[in-house]
This record gives C-alpha cells, sequence and structure tokens, in this order.
C-alpha cells in the first residue's frame, strides 16, 4: 500500500516538473508596431534603447528654456509675485512634463498638461509667496520630462525685505 502511494507521489512530482520545463520554453521577442496617433502616449513611453541597439537620441522631446533664471529684485515680506518661463521642444517627439517640483510650498508651479509637439512653444507659470520669508531667496524648480534630459532645473532669485517689528 505504501509503496504504490510512493509511486503515485513520484509519478505525479515527474508529470509536474516535465510540465514546467516545457511552458518555460525561451521566449521569442515579438516586435509589434506601434501606432503613435491611437495610442498618444505610447511616445511618451517609447525607449528603443537595449543592450544591442543604443539610443537614438534622434527621436526625443527636449524641454529647452529660453532663461532658466528669473530675478524678481526686491519685494517686501508677504508681497507675492509670478513669472512664466517661457520653453520650446526643441526635439524631435512630442514633450510631456509629468510633474513640476519646487523647494517648498512658497513656490506654486502651473504647467500645461498635454503633450508639446516638436518646435511649438509654452509656458511654466511660477507664483512665489513671501509671507514669513526674509532675506535672499532661491527657488529651485525642477521639472520632470520623458524627453532629454529628464529633469530641468530653473531658478526664482530676488531678496524679501523683512516686516518691520512692531512695538
Amino acid at each position: 500500500m505504501l509503496q504504490k502511494y510512493f509511486f503515485k507521489v513520484i509519478i505525479l512530482f515527474l508529470a509536474v516538473t516535465f510540465g514546467l520545463l516545457l511552458a518555460c520554453k525561451k521566449n521569442k521577442p515579438v516586435d509589434i508596431p506601434v501606432d503613435f496617433e491611437k495610442n498618444p502616449y505610447m511616445d511618451a513611453i517609447y525607449n528603443s534603447a537595449t543592450a544591442d541597439h543604443p539610443e537614438d537620441s534622434s527621436h526625443y522631446a527636449c524641454l529647452t528654456f529660453v532663461d532658466t533664471s528669473f530675478s524678481f529684485g526686491e519685494i517686501h515680506e508677504g508681497d507675492t509675485v509670478a513669472h512664466d518661463f517661457r520653453f520650446v521642444n526643441s526635439g524631435n517627439s512630442r514633450l510631456l512634463i509629468t510633474d513640476v517640483n519646487t523647494t517648498c510650498g512658497c513656490t506654486v508651479p502651473q504647467w500645461p498638461k498635454g503633450f508639446i509637439r516638436p518646435g511649438d512653444k509654452g509656458t511654466i507659470h511660477i507664483q512665489f509667496n513671501s509671507a514669513e520669508k526674509s532675506g535672499e531667496q532661491e527657488k529651485e524648480i525642477t521639472a520632470v520630462t520623458n524627453g532629454r534630459p529628464r529633469l530641468v532645473r530653473i531658478f526664482l532669485r530676488g531678496y524679501v525685505k523683512p516686516k518691520k517689528a512692531l512695538k
């Protein structure tokens, strides 16, 4: 009785092992053409770089700012200043700005949420609230894109005059 049970377990083990070996055949790469017009987000994530085929820089978007720094000069504590950083997509693919990060909550960005075609222009609007700030200020703003480079930094600078202390 024990031998029959042992024999069944061995047969079952061999069948499962053989089945797994057949299921683990080497997968061949499939080259499926991508229709970028029907799938507009595909070029935002498409990366043709592999070990055998290095990156082709002619197929990237590129966020290029007209100016990467703006000085708002001298303002009083509590004032709010705003600036539009103008840019162009100087690459050969559609640009997508996925996020714009700032160094603190006093600096608020607004940016285009859709694709920017090659050669098209746009702006990133930055608003700085100087409440409870004083002295030299330098705010770094980082745009995260699908292009090269992935991160592009711009700067807002100026001096905030402190409020006079009340007696």
